[in-house]
């Protein structure tokens, strides 16, 4: 059934022209395959490896002049990110109202006299970020967002382990992973009633059942002495 649903997914996303959805999954997948090469090599966690990664791409971004916009424009010909660029300037503009706590979880959209009602033109009537980090920084500040951070890195961290007794599994739950946290890039996922955010809070599960599942090998069931 899996398989079955892997291969349907696959073709409704070609057949969809669903360019942003099959360049991130491609993107994720070898990126997934990377990072644990690199975990294996280096003898650390995918989460150091990506936290290096997003600090690298951050101080590029303070260097360069607009690197998403110039990224948008050579990868679908439109800088804006089909208008997103706009929400987020106004969005930027209503985290530095509330930069600490935030406007309140779901307290923000689509509430009565909601702030997003004095945007100009058609932003007022945007009924998210399109940006899950954007989302979280809105909803909850700065104190939302570290914890938010907290929970992320803690449960890829907990991917080293799973891919120490199973790298393909590690790769699969990566791979979900990094999809959904690029997504987060242009879409608001975090915390939502989104099929997305269940699908990472299963992979973060399932992450912690198979780091917790003791190995006999490594427990040392070959020398005859009981696993935990």
């Amino acid at each position: 059934m899996a398989l079955v649903v892997l291969i349907a997914g696959v073709w409704i996303v070609v057949e969809s022209k669903s360019k942003g959805s099959l360049a991130f999954m491609s993107a994720a997948m070898a990126l997934a395959a990377l990072v644990l090469l690199v975990c294996k090599l280096a003898k650390t966690t995918p989460a150091f490896v990506l936290a290096v990664m997003v600090i690298a791409l951050s101080a590029w971004g303070l260097v360069a002049s607009d690197p998403i916009k110039r990224f948008a424009f050579l990868f679908n010909g439109d800088s804006t990110i089909t208008g997103r660029t706009y929400i987020w300037d106004f969005i930027y503009y209503r985290i530095s109202q509330k930069p600490w706590i935030g406007w309140g979880y779901h307290s923000y959209w689509l509430v009565p006299n909601s702030p997003q009602l004095e945007a100009a033109s058609w932003i007022r009537d945007m009924p998210s970020s399109h940006g899950g980090f954007l989302e979280i920084r809105l909803d909850t500040g700065y104190v939302g967002y570290a914890l938010f951070l907290a929970f992320k890195y803690s449960s890829l961290h907990g991917l080293e382990v799973v891919r120490r007794k199973d790298p393909a599994r590690a790769w699969l739950f990566l791979s979900l992973a990094i999809y959904i946290i690029l997504l987060n890039f242009i879409e608001s996922i975090w915390i939502q009633t989104d099929p997305l955010w269940m699908l990472y809070l299963i992979v973060t599960a399932e992450t912690v059942r198979c780091s917790r599942t003791v190995d006999p090998d490594l427990a040392g069931a070959g020398r005859g002495v009981r696993p935990p």
